[in-house]
């Protein structure tokens, strides 16, 4: 599957097909457009709530992984608060590394005096 392909409604039951139409005006949409709409987005339209987003994001989301694009904005809200965390957990530890160096080399440069 690449992004461009028509989203797999198939997967999906009859009624959570027809809200992705209506809100495509009736036409099939790309898995690109669909991965393109955040998660409120989703949330807001009827039948449509936390247990078929994540099914919905899983069909997308292995369309992404085969084109290899991380969107971010293809991201569920937790999948990007996940994300987040784990940089800002390699930046801290990054910090921390920096820090012991600076230390170690003001240490070296005090005793060459």
């Amino acid at each position: 599957m690449q992004l461009d392909d028509p989203f797999p409604l198939e997967e999906l039951p009859v009624r959570i097909r027809q809200t992705i139409l209506e809100e495509f005006e009736g036409r099939r949409p790309s898995i690109r457009e669909v991965a393109s709409l955040p998660d409120t987005h989703w949330l807001q339209l009827p039948h449509i709530g936390p247990r078929v987003l994540a099914l919905m994001r899983e069909l997308t989301r292995g369309a992404r992984r085969k084109a290899r694009l991380p969107s971010l904005a293809g991201m569920t809200d937790g999948e990007l608060q996940a994300e987040f965390d784990r940089l800002n957990d390699q930046r801290r530890a990054v910090d921390t590394q920096l820090k012991e160096v600076k230390a170690e080399m003001r240490l070296r440069s005090e005793t060459k005096r």
